[in-house]
């Protein structure tokens, strides 16, 4: 009997995560939530406290989630991870943090990294032409219609729509092959809600082109009945 109870004491459920951290710039009785990854408002998964400087939260799931852990009600930055079972842990603040023991955080953020070299294309074309949108803004102001046409048939602004449709082009050609490359688990349908603002008609041929067990996944439902 002795070693029945002691079996039973020392078992954790397998789908169960503990996550404790440590975070900087944040005072006691500051309350962080576990928001879920979605293109809905979703209420927290947890709500907890920073007590003595640290914090620890223990909870299931059925499925791998992706949260962004960050102050109840305000942001001042945030940590994107993903639940797992296991120990996770968080060091740092809300706008610089490190995670460890999560392999899904390690590859969610290796997935999402996609955007960083399309982050800095954007960048450069703002950059580049910001002096003719800067300039037309101003002869719209002063009502310079004559001004503002003629800036609009200018070389630099033909420039600006060129550079703008190829880097759309090249936005919707990358996530296209990122949703592709992981059409075959729940990979898929959570990068087409972590980089997309909404379910679009033209993301419904992507859907359909996942597998059945993307399709059948936490993600994959979501997108499917929030479409």
């Amino acid at each position: 009997m002795a070693a029945l109870i002691l079996v039973s004491c020392s078992e954790q459920p397998t789908n169960q995560y503990t996550i404790t951290g440590n975070l900087q710039g944040l005072t006691d009785s500051t309350i962080l939530v576990l928001d879920p990854v979605s293109h809905e408002v979703e209420k927290p998964l947890a709500e907890f406290m920073i007590i003595d400087g640290k914090f620890t939260v223990t909870d299931t799931i059925s499925e791998p989630r992706a949260v962004h852990l960050k102050i109840k009600d305000k942001y001042e930055g945030s940590i994107f991870l993903m639940l797992e079972p296991g120990q996770i842990q968080v060091e740092g603040s809300l706008r610089n943090a490190t995670v460890k023991g999560s392999a899904l955080t390690d590859k969610y953020h290796s997935l999402l990294s996609v955007r960083d070299a399309l982050d800095s294309i954007y960048v450069a074309n703002k950059e580049r032409f910001e002096p003719i949108q800067t300039t037309i803004q101003e002869a719209r102001k002063n009502k310079d219609q004559k001004k503002v046409k003629e800036l609009i048939q200018s070389d630099e602004y033909q420039a600006m729509l060129k550079a703008d449709k190829e880097f759309f082009d090249q936005v919707e050609k990358t996530y296209d092959k990122l949703f592709m490359d992981n059409k075959d688990s729940f990979w898929g349908p959570l990068m087409m809600i972590s980089l997309t603002s909404y379910f679009t008609d033209d993301m419904k041929k992507t859907y359909e082109d996942l597998s059945q067990e993307a399709k059948n996944s936490y993600y994959g439902k979501s997108l499917l009945t929030k479409k």
